[in-house]
């Protein structure tokens, strides 16, 4: 089965990963490794942070 990556453009087989929160498609791996997983580290950083500061 071959998808569209939702960030890069470019094919990919199999399912892919969740491209959340970039985008609400599906996203090849490498773009799921350098740009998905970095933004949900960065996002959950945010928060500590966040929380840290309402203390």
């Amino acid at each position: 089965m071959r998808q569209c990556c939702s960030i890069c453009g470019k094919e990919f087989e199999g399912y892919g990963n969740n491209a959340y929160p970039v985008n609400n498609g599906r996203c090849c791996n490498n773009c799921n490794f350098l740009i998905v997983v970095t933004r949900r580290m960065q996002d959950y950083t945010n928060k500590q942070k966040k929380k840290e500061g309402e203390k």
